[in-house]
């Protein structure tokens, strides 16, 4: 075997050589040190950016639930179960159930039990609930338009002073 020949001593690497390991180790520490105080403000943003996602998801979600949920009420004349609502908006039951509940409350529907066990809810809206008649000659009127404030038309001498309504 062949032996290889000594290396000799040399003065400028081994300065070179120290220089850049005390280089890499300042480096290293101030990675480490610049790490530290960022690391909270990163998370903080991380967590921010998360929570702005979801958030986003989250009402894309409620805005597909309720363009859905007005799209049946047509479909089902205002008559609608939770299996329609879950099978027309593609979620759970249990979903459907809960915005429809929240609906039925918000929109004063009226309910009837099925015989299967499952509530119908019935929303009333324009195309089941006959519109009102047009105000007669003999009705109530208000003496307001809409180009005029309350309280700033002209009184009548049939009208009371603080009367608003004219007979």
């Amino acid at each position: 075997m062949s032996r290889l020949p000594p290396q000799s001593f040399d003065a400028e690497h081994v300065t070179l050589r120290l220089g850049l390991g005390l280089g890499a180790a300042i480096a290293v520490l101030l990675l480490i040190w610049l790490l530290k105080l960022l690391l909270p403000w990163l998370l903080l943003l991380a967590g921010g950016i998360a929570g702005w996602y979801r958030w986003q998801r989250h009402r894309d979600f409620q805005r597909r639930l309720y363009s859905c949920f007005y799209d049946c009420l047509p479909s089902y004349q205002g008559r609608i179960s939770a299996l329609d609502f879950a099978m027309a908006a593609h979620i759970t039951g249990a979903q459907a159930r809960e915005f429809r509940d929240a609906r039925a409350q918000a929109y004063f529907a009226d309910f009837e039990p099925t015989n299967h066990g499952d509530i119908l809810y019935t929303f009333h809206h324009r195309a089941t609930v006959p519109m009102p008649a047009p105000l007669s000659q003999g009705a109530v009127t208000p003496v307001h338009t809409a180009a005029q404030p309350l309280g700033t038309g002209q009184q009548t001498d049939n009208q009371a002073p603080n009367s608003t309504l004219q007979f």
